[in-house]
């Protein structure tokens, strides 16, 4: 199972919407927080640089952790975004408001894409 918490701008655009800030990514960071369990993945491999751990919660019910294994596809992925030079940007941590880019947690995660003409 893949967990997201998703877009900081689109609980921004919530709160706007609604007229709730109830519903902004700083209000509901802490919830998220809350409910999450920092675990380690499976497989032990180094995770310094592969998440932000203020980003995270450590007391919660659900069990967040990075991918253990690496897939076939991340090589050819990893050696593409540095063949385009900037087109598929390095992202720490996919959960921490931001998730567009590659995360070196051995998966791929939301590519950002641009149109060429």
């Amino acid at each position: 199972m893949i967990y997201t918490r998703g877009s900081a701008d689109d609980y921004d655009r919530f709160a706007k919407i609604t007229g709730d800030k109830g519903w902004s990514w700083d209000s509901m960071l802490p919830y998220f927080k809350k409910n999450e369990k920092w675990t380690a993945p499976k497989d032990g491999h180094n995770i310094s640089a592969q998440y932000l751990p203020e980003a995270h919660g450590f007391d919660g019910v659900t069990s967040v952790s990075l991918a253990g294994y690496p897939s076939a596809i991340d090589d050819m992925v990893f050696k593409a975004s540095d063949e385009l030079q900037g087109d598929y940007v390095y992202n720490a941590d996919m959960n921490a408001g931001h998730p567009l880019g590659i995360g070196e947690s051995g998966r791929v995660e939301t590519l950002r894409l641009r149109r060429r003409y």
